[in-house]
């Protein structure tokens, strides 16, 4: 099993951090964003499609959950590029999340959140504040 996130005694697992990455992506929030492309994981320990489905197909979105995996992130409304959603990416945002937004990271850890709380986690990950309201 992938290796959970740990922000202080709060831990987070992948389940709710894809979950969360789901909710960016489909929910229709974010949509300056478009996944570009992805960068395969030296192994999978995670992969949110598999516990339900069985197939070995995988969601861009559980890609930066597993050891040394990526997506590349497009932003195609401003002029930010593109950026890399990894491991790292993710701690920063959980940890803005949690700091910042607090009630966005109840949500999520209630398994309550929306599109909207996906897309503030994203721009959080990428580019460590809101710039898209």
């Amino acid at each position: 099993m992938s290796e959970s996130f740990t922000l202080k005694s709060v831990t987070v697992t992948p389940q709710e951090v894809s979950n969360l990455l789901c909710s960016a992506w489909e929910g229709g929030s974010a949509y300056w964003a478009t996944c570009e492309s992805t960068v395969e994981p030296n192994r999978w320990e995670f992969d949110s499609d598999s516990q339900y489905t069985g197939s070995a197909s995988h969601y861009s979105f559980d890609y930066p959950l597993n050891p040394g995996g990526a997506a590349i992130i497009r932003d195609t409304y401003g002029d930010e590029g593109t950026k890399v959603l990894d491991r790292a990416a993710v701690q920063k945002g959980l940890a803005l999340l949690a700091e910042k937004h607090p009630l966005r990271f109840a949500r999520m850890l209630a398994e309550d959140a929306d599109a909207e709380d996906g897309d503030v986690f994203l721009q959080l990950c990428l580019f460590g504040d809101v710039i898209y309201g």
